[in-house]
């Protein structure tokens, strides 16, 4: 599975390969990041936080996992935000661009 730490612009992929992408986040503030993507192309299979350490409070990395639907084109929008509140603090736009490839059938079953 590709992985992409605070990717920017646009990333590639092989179709129906899951890929990842990694955030710098810190949910004990509250803000956490929320992904937007057109599920007719692709699917968010996971979302978890990756401690950087183990101190109390520390950041880490949130880490969102998408599967696409084939080849296609589309933008993966985040906000970092509380949930309660409607103020974003930041935004990132993602395009991702799937090729064609191997169906991957190894996250989410």
């Amino acid at each position: 599975m590709q992985r992409f730490d605070a990717p920017v612009g646009i990333i590639h992929v092989e179709g129906h390969e899951a890929f990842a992408i990694a955030l710098r986040s810190n949910p004990t503030t509250g803000y956490t990041w929320h992904a937007r993507v057109d599920p007719c192309h692709v699917e968010l299979v996971s979302r978890e936080f990756e401690a950087a350490s183990e101190a109390i409070g520390a950041g880490g990395r949130e880490v969102f996992t998408f599967r696409p639907h084939g080849p296609t084109e589309t933008t993966i929008d985040f906000e970092y935000r509380r949930p309660w509140d409607k103020e974003i603090r930041e935004q990132e736009r993602v395009q991702v661009i799937v090729s064609r490839g191997t169906p991957d059938t190894s996250v989410g079953l």
